[in-house]
């Protein structure tokens, strides 16, 4: 599974070398250790990559910046050692950082707010304030982002701010759009209301478990809506009504407040 970062943002690698035995560190290897790294085309990249020895451990920091999104391929190998390791990043375009905008996530403000049951307004005086919030809307949409891409590659949509989105209206786009949503103002909930203080009241607390729980059960909902626009985009004979999402001819059942029923295969 790749590891999600940013574009334009130094990733930084703990990798260790060990002796032929495989059972000591050992140090002095930074000239040593070959490094080679793909693109996301798959081409040899000319990025600068540096290794730095973290003291005299036999533990090294690698570091190389992207500069394009999607998947980056980082091998390094140590010839006088055992240790051959490969590493893998998603890069997205996305932003995280302190400037976070609402953009930069799935759902509104008026979402969260909704999911983690809150009714003060945001502003630069309240705890959270209104950009931590903006943060925790984006932080949480790139770790969706990063679970659909697991089934849509670099044709998987982000939010607004991010290369590609939704554009159309299908019955598949909305429903994933919806879904994608739902668990981004759940994320966003969490880390909300544990910013505010989730000791002050045992119903806040109660409130952020059960909201841990759903967001804890994503993964079969996403990819199901995920498997659905995937497959809507290459054939026209599959229909989904709104807030309908197919999973087995054999079960339907209602999870969050969707119903699954149908056929597919994924």
């Amino acid at each position: 599974m790749a590891w999600i970062t940013l574009l334009n943002s130094e990733i930084t690698i703990r990798h260790k070398v060990r002796n032929a035995a495989g059972d000591a560190y050992v140090s002095g290897e930074s000239a040593n250790i070959v490094t080679g790294l793909l693109d996301p085309d798959g081409d040899a990249s000319a990025l600068v990559v540096t290794i730095t020895e973290i003291g005299v451990t036999g533990l090294y920091n690698i570091k190389f910046t992207p500069d394009e999104d999607g998947i980056w391929l980082l091998t390094a190998t140590n010839p006088a050692g055992t240790d051959e390791a490969v590493y893998e990043y998603d890069v997205i375009a996305g932003s995280v950082a302190a400037t976070a905008l609402s953009t930069d996530a799935y759902c509104a403000e008026s979402d969260v707010v909704a999911i983690a049951q809150y009714t003060d307004d945001f502003t630069a005086s309240t705890t959270p304030t209104e950009s931590q919030l903006f943060n925790f809307m984006a932080r949480r949409a790139a770790i969706l982002y990063s679970d659909i891409r697991a089934v849509l590659g670099s044709a998987a949509p982000g939010p607004d701010n991010y290369n590609v989105k939704f554009t159309g209206s299908t019955d598949a786009e909305v429903a994933l759009e919806r879904v994608l949503i739902h668990f981004n103002a759940i994320g966003a909930a969490i880390d909300t209301l544990e910013a505010a203080g989730a000791g002050e009241s045992p119903g806040r607390s109660e409130r952020i478990a059960e909201l841990y729980t759903m967001w804890s059960d994503r993964d079969d909902e996403l990819r199901m809506a995920a498997k659905m626009y995937q497959t809507s985009s290459t054939t026209s004979a599959t229909h989904i009504s709104v807030g309908e999402i197919t999973k087995s001819s054999v079960s339907s059942r209602e999870e969050d407040g969707l119903m699954f029923t149908g056929t597919t295969t994924w």
